[in-house]
């Protein structure tokens, strides 16, 4: 197994791993990637209706639980692949 090979195909896993987030009242819907980039964001009419700080925090919160999830799902991918190149290796 050529580590370049395995690289690539790690590297276009994690391209493609999304975490996702709805706030509480639903006003709020985004994914990210693995570094944080949003990827798609949804924000509801009524999503102003607590005021702009309000919609401030929840964005915020949203992206954080989402790229923590995107995060785990990379660090799974990269696990699942050591372990697969120490069994390679043995």
């Amino acid at each position: 197994m050529t580590t370049d090979r395995a690289e690539s195909g790690l590297d276009r896993r994690i391209a493609e791993i999304r975490g996702e987030s709805t706030s509480s009242d639903r006003s709020v819907h985004l994914e990210c990637d693995a570094i944080g980039r949003l990827t798609s964001l949804y924000v509801a009419d009524y999503a102003m209706d607590a005021g702009p700080d309000h919609l401030a925090a929840t964005l915020v919160e949203a992206h954080r639980t989402a790229r923590a999830a995107a995060v785990r799902q990379a660090l799974e991918a990269l696990e699942s692949d050591l372990a697969l190149a120490r069994r390679h290796d043995a």
